[in-house]
């Protein structure tokens, strides 16, 4: 039986393997992979945290302005991905299994912070295009279009 691989792609060209200017213990090119057609289980943990997300945080909270969501999201977040207790993981936090396997990692997490990307878009985008999520502010047609 065959197997059809043609959804793993890398996404850089193959290494040309070792030369003068490369070492040959450089490391080669990173891959990437998308989930093959008809794998409908192999985005079910992406799923099930938006799932959960939305069961215990966005379907109980209002939000009265950006500053007040910044500030509750940005609590929720931190809780989610460092104290939230998981069944699967014999309900442990992502921060005692961190904390059990590498101490200096678990530390460093406790100072991440939230990124609000609407604030640096705008550097990325010349002014008449940063109206939010990459769409032009005035579309334009194209030659030949009806």
């Amino acid at each position: 039986m065959r197997t059809n691989r043609h959804w793993l792609r890398k996404s850089s060209p193959p290494s040309p393997g070792p030369t003068a200017s490369k070492p040959p213990s450089a490391p080669s090119a990173p891959t990437t992979a998308t989930s093959p057609p008809k794998r409908y289980t192999w985005q079910s943990g992406v799923e099930t945290v938006h799932r959960l997300v939305k069961d215990e945080f966005f379907d109980r909270e209002t939000f009265s302005s950006p500053q007040d969501f910044w500030a509750k999201v940005t609590t929720y977040w931190l809780y989610f991905n460092l104290f939230r207790p998981n069944g699967g993981k014999g309900w442990q936090s992502p921060f005692q299994i961190f904390n059990a396997s590498a101490p200096a990692l678990a530390r460093a997490l406790l100072d991440w912070r939230h990124l609000n990307l609407s604030q640096l878009h705008h550097l990325h985008l010349s002014p008449p295009l940063h109206r939010g999520h990459d769409l032009l502010s005035f579309p334009k047609r194209c030659q030949g279009c009806p």
